[in-house]
């Protein structure tokens, strides 16, 4: 059996990516805008710490922000949370995220 192929007898679509008209395919998180990714990164901290995303949205632009972002990934805890130790891994990915771009920001 050969993937991207159509496999008559099972009825399945071809899995051929060249196939796909290029305007129509999902764009890749990396492609998005950066304003955009930046906005999805917060949504992701704020759905389960909203006072880090808050804090992050007062202090952006700012070397605060940048001294705090860098505290809570080191650190790798909530401070308002005594008792968790660390992020999930997708708050980690999207501080990581933020942390990259606030620098770029700062530039």
């Amino acid at each position: 059996m050969h993937f991207g192929r159509k496999n008559d007898n099972l009825g399945f679509p071809s899995l051929d990516m060249e196939e796909q008209d290029p305007q129509t395919r999902k764009m890749p998180l990396h492609e998005l805008p950066q304003s955009h990714q930046m906005e999805m990164a917060l949504s992701v901290v704020r759905a389960f710490h909203p006072h880090i995303a808050d804090a992050i949205d007062r202090f952006w632009g700012f070397q605060e922000c940048s001294d705090y972002l860098k505290k809570l990934i080191f650190d790798g805890a909530d401070p308002k949370s005594h008792t968790r130790a660390g992020f999930r891994p997708e708050v980690l990915s999207a501080l990581l995220s933020l942390q990259s771009f606030h620098v770029v920001t700062m530039r």
